[in-house]
């Protein structure tokens, strides 16, 4: 992976429509329930904002690290009302 970092970013053609199902499955389940689809959202955001840095697209990265940090600072801490 070093290597296909290092030398071009043509790995991330064929590994982002991967990344993108990832945060679309996150978003239904985050629209089902709040409680268990938020984490899972951040989780695959955060995936998604790596991958895109890796490959050069900062904008792209920093708009879905964004509304990753976004959604996770809404979060309430376990056993709070």
């Amino acid at each position: 992976m070093y290597w296909l970092w290092r030398h071009g970013h043509r790995f991330l053609e064929p590994a982002l429509p991967a990344f993108n199902d990832s945060v679309d499955v996150a978003r239904r389940l985050h629209t089902q329930t709040a409680a268990t689809g938020r984490p899972s959202l951040i989780h695959a955001l955060t995936d998604r904002a790596m991958i895109l840095t890796a490959g050069y697209r900062y904008p792209d990265a920093l708009n879905d690290y964004h509304e990753a940090l976004t959604l996770h600072s809404t979060t309430r801490p376990t056993g709070q009302p």
